[in-house]
């Protein structure tokens, strides 16, 4: 479909969540810090998972970073999912960015410490 298509189809879109590859696609740069300033000025929000190196929000000119919990990464699958969840329900539950990735990095941490990404929910709540 292309990035200026998906571009089109989400402006007005409060949110994107995108990983590491398609923040790339969608911002043409393989340079983090270049990737959070040009999909900072279409989406109000920008959340990018980045796997094991973490991941980072944007929001304007404002900035958040979480490096990604140390785990023995069994299987991938749903890590991704499980991460974007987290956020958004701890967003949901209060405005503060920091706390909502770093709730969402112990998911997708927990979700890829498993066969098929399926955490208990113990094991992603941090508090």
């Amino acid at each position: 479909m292309g990035a200026d298509k998906f571009l089109a189809w989400t402006k007005g879109a409060s949110i994107l969540l995108p990983n590491e590859e398609e923040a790339a696609i969608l911002a043409g740069s393989d340079d983090p810090e270049t990737q959070c300033a040009r999909l900072a000025t279409r989406y109000p929000m920008v959340v990018i998972k980045r796997g094991a190196a973490g991941a980072e929000a944007a929001a304007g000119e404002k900035r958040w970073r979480v490096n990604a919990p140390k785990t023995e990464a069994i299987d991938t699958t749903g890590a991704g999912d499980a991460f974007v969840a987290a956020f958004l329900s701890h967003r949901l539950s209060g405005p503060d960015i920091q706390p909502a990735l770093e709730r969402a990095a112990a998911a997708g941490a927990a979700a890829s410490a498993i066969i098929g990404g399926r955490p208990k929910g113990a094991s992603v709540q941090s508090d």
